[in-house]
C-alpha cells in the first residue's frame, strides 16, 4: 500500500540541470571526435540552437526535441556524417549515465523514511545520512561504486 508520494519539481533535493548540461558537453565532445569541429564550437551552437527552439516553439514536444535541437546544430556547422537523432541519442545515453545520482538519491530518500520512520524528511534529511546510507549501499552492491 502506498503512504506517500514524494516529488521534487523544482530541484531541491536534486538538480537536474547539471546532468543535463553534462551530457550536453559528453555529446559535444561526441560530436567533436567524430567531426573534429571544435567542442566549443559545437556547444554554443547547440546552446544557441536549443534557446531559439525553447523560445519560439509554442508545442511542447517540438520545443524539446533534442534530435531537432542537434538536426539544426549539425546543419548550422555544416556538419555531415552524423545525424541529429545518432547525437540525440548519444545525449540520452549519457544524460541516463549522469542520472545515477538522482536515481540513487531517490533510493535514499526511501531508505531513510523506512529506517527512521519519518513522515517529514526535509528537517533530518542531512549530509551525514546521505553519507551514511550511500556507504551501506556501497557495501551491498556494485552498482553503487560507479557514482
Amino acid at each position: 500500500m502506498i503512504k506517500t508520494v514524494f516529488f521534487d519539481m523544482d530541484g531541491t533535493l536534486y538538480d537536474e540541470a547539471y546532468p543535463k548540461v553534462r551530457a550536453e558537453l559528453l555529446t559535444s565532445e561526441y560530436i567533436h571526435e567524430r567531426t573534429q569541429v571544435g567542442v566549443c564550437e559545437i556547444y554554443d551552437t547547440f546552446r544557441r540552437v536549443k534557446s531559439v527552439f525553447t523560445k519560439s516553439c509554442s508545442d511542447a514536444m517540438r520545443k524539446n526535441n533534442r534530435k531537432m535541437w542537434f538536426d539544426e546544430t549539425l546543419r548550422e556547422l555544416n556538419i555531415s556524417g552524423i545525424t541529429g537523432e545518432e547525437a540525440g541519442e548519444y545525449y540520452w545515453s549519457a544524460l541516463l549515465k549522469e542520472l545515477f545520482d538522482f536515481a540513487l538519491s531517490v533510493w535514499l530518500t526511501i531508505e531513510i523514511v523506512r529506517f527512521y520512520c519519518y513522515n517529514n524528511t526535509v528537517k533530518d534529511f542531512s549530509a551525514f545520512n546521505i553519507e551514511r546510507k550511500r556507504e551501506e549501499y556501497d557495501n551491498t552492491t556494485s552498482a553503487g561504486k560507479n557514482y
